[in-house]
């Protein structure tokens, strides 16, 4: 059986632009005139701005810029691209008319406008060979099921944007490709997660704009590929290893041992472990009491009848399960057994 890989390219950003909370660019994001209603946490788009993204582009969750009426930056909570009306998470202090207003991403969102494909030796049997294969998670064309794809790259503290650090690295997915000029360049969104430690961005960092070259790669869970400096088209050895730093540091992060809180088991709802199960030290299962949906089970798989032999529900009462009238199992000293007629005690 083929083991499954993931497939992985660079996207060379020689011509293309980073938009980010940070950037010197998040200026030339979106720009439009708006009208503002005083006390009113709605606003009209009544116009793009020329040279720059307009209101096609505007999404919920971005942050809005207009020194007239916010004294600062306000989250759009929803937009109605029909109507141009865009709902805000604060109210306007000022009425204005065709104010000129500033859109930029958040914080854990980047936009990618005209990036190259690069992929030394790309080709039908070395895949990806280009961007007709890259989709985002959220585009109409992303089947469900199919692996995703994310990007790596270089990070910048939001405090002397521009300036990239050496060794530090962030994992973002890309969630939505809005342009593709041919197959080797497109302009995409892609974005961190607060779900997956891996792809978390860190805060007070965001993805430089000063750099060079991207690594693209498809997701599997919160794993990105790895890959030598030869088989990238830049950013160097750094950049090819930076997935495996960031998975192992937020596993080791994940699995530090306490507990309770932040630092213990790392799992919650239902789990299944097939084997052998040791525990070493104090072990506390709670079941709220007074709610009889909340049950203690343990099953025997060679029970005849019904896998469970016994139980503490949720009123706290233990509970010996009945089991098969014709199988009495053996005797042993100490040893318990029910069924629907009789009860088995084992004493000497």
């Amino acid at each position: 059986m083929a083991k499954p890989t993931l497939e992985f390219a660079s996207i060379d950003l020689s011509s293309a632009k980073i938009y980010t909370t940070s950037s010197a660019f998040a200026s030339e994001f979106i720009r439009v005139g708006v009208t503002y209603t005083a006390g009113s946490d709605q606003a009209t788009v009544v116009g793009d701005k020329v040279g720059f993204l307009g209101s096609g582009s505007i999404e919920p969750g971005m942050m809005l810029r207009s020194s007239g009426e916010y004294t600062d930056p306000t989250r759009i909570t929803a937009y109605n691209p029909g109507t141009k009306v865009v709902t805000l998470e604060s109210t306007s202090a000022a009425s204005n008319v065709d104010e000129y207003t500033f859109i930029t991403p958040p914080a854990g969102w980047i936009y990618v406008a005209t990036s190259s494909f690069a992929k030394p030796g790309g080709s039908s049997i070395n895949p990806p060979q280009d961007f007709r294969s890259i989709t985002g998670s959220e585009d109409a064309e992303y089947v469900a099921g199919d692996l995703k794809w994310g990007i790596i790259g270089q990070l910048e503290a939001t405090s002397s944007a521009g300036t990239g650090l050496t060794g530090k690295y962030a994992q973002y997915e890309i969630t939505r490709v809005l342009t593709r000029d041919n197959d080797l360049t497109i302009s995409f969104y892609a974005s961190a997660s607060a779900a997956i430690p891996a792809f978390e961005e860190p805060t007070g960092y965001s993805l430089t704009y000063n750099q060079s070259f991207l690594m693209l790669s498809q997701l599997k869970g919160s794993f990105m590929s790895i890959a030598g400096a030869n088989d990238l088209a830049g950013g160097g050895q750094g950049l090819g290893l930076a997935a495996y730093n960031n998975v192992v540091g937020s596993t080791i992060a994940a699995l530090t041992s306490g507990s309770s809180g932040a630092g213990g088991f790392p799992f919650s709802g239902s789990a299944e472990i097939t084997g052998s199960l040791a525990v070493t030290g104090s072990s506390e299962f709670t079941i709220p009491v007074g709610n009889k949906a909340n049950n203690f089970f343990i099953k025997s798989g060679s029970a005849a009848n019904d896998p469970r032999v016994f139980n503490v529900n949720g009123e706290g009462t233990i509970q010996f399960f009945a089991q098969d009238n014709a199988y009495i199992p053996t005797a042993v000293l100490g040893g318990l057994y029910f069924t629907s007629a009789s009860a088995y005690i084992g004493i000497e």
